[in-house]
């Protein structure tokens, strides 16, 4: 009879018998992440870097220097900013002024031409009834009266016969007046600086006695008055 032979059993290395009849297992590797160790980074800054450099920023000349440089950025927008804005007001207002004064003076020389004709009328009456007294007291009430300056009123002989300055009565009108056109065929309203100045001619039936010249300053505008103005 022949003996069977049996396969040598190999104790596992965990120190458990085999299984009968199967092959015991070899042993597997620990298994690995597959991920090597950090290596500490080279850029990171170390505390003792990191102290260094709050360290300088802080040192108090430093420190001082910088905040006095953001300060003084700081005045200087705002000044630069408060000089653009005001200088943008300012000619806001500019032009508004301007744009008010030459409404105001055309609506001024509108009312002195429509005056024109009555004064005109007035003093054509009394020259020809060769009463002045009325003429002054006339033009004294009106000179009251707000905006007007001087009312003059020059004969055909180019003397002045009346006037609220009373130092122009008896003068020459070539002499005291020479700035202004007494030739007019019709009434005319010329702007004399911030000042209207309207020019009547008095006409008679078929001739010039005279002629009215009155200065105004719009309302709004800065009253100055004449010397030896009423």
């Amino acid at each position: 009879m022949t003996t069977p032979t049996h396969a040598p059993r190999t104790t596992p290395t965990n120190g458990a018998p085999p299984l009968p009849g199967r092959a015991p297992r070899a042993s597997a590797p620990p298994p690995t992440s597959g991920r090597s160790a950090p290596s500490p980074r080279a850029s990171s800054p170390t505390p003792e870097q990191r102290g260094r450099v709050a360290r300088y920023l802080l040192s108090a000349p430093r420190l001082h220097l910088a905040v006095i440089v953001l300060l003084a950025l700081g005045v200087v927008t705002m000044v630069v900013w408060r000089m653009v804005s005001v200088g943008a007001l300012e000619r806001e207002v500019t032009q508004r002024e301007a744009r008010a004064q030459a409404s105001l003076q055309a609506q001024a020389g509108e009312l002195l031409m429509l005056s024109a004709t009555p004064l005109a009328w007035v003093v054509r009456t009394e020259l020809m009834a060769d009463d002045l007294g009325d003429i002054d007291a006339y033009l004294a009430k009106l000179v009251d009266e707000p905006g007007v300056e001087r009312i003059v009123v020059v004969g055909d002989d180019d003397l002045i016969v009346a006037s609220t300055d009373l130092k122009l009565e008896g003068a020459s009108a070539a002499t005291a007046l020479d700035d202004v056109e007494l030739a007019v065929p019709a009434p005319v309203v010329e702007q004399v600086g911030d000042e209207l100045r309207l020019v009547v001619p008095v006409m008679a039936f078929d001739r010039q006695i005279a002629t009215l010249v009155l200065d105004y300053a719009p309302r709004g505008l800065e009253r100055v008055r004449h010397p030896g103005g009423a």
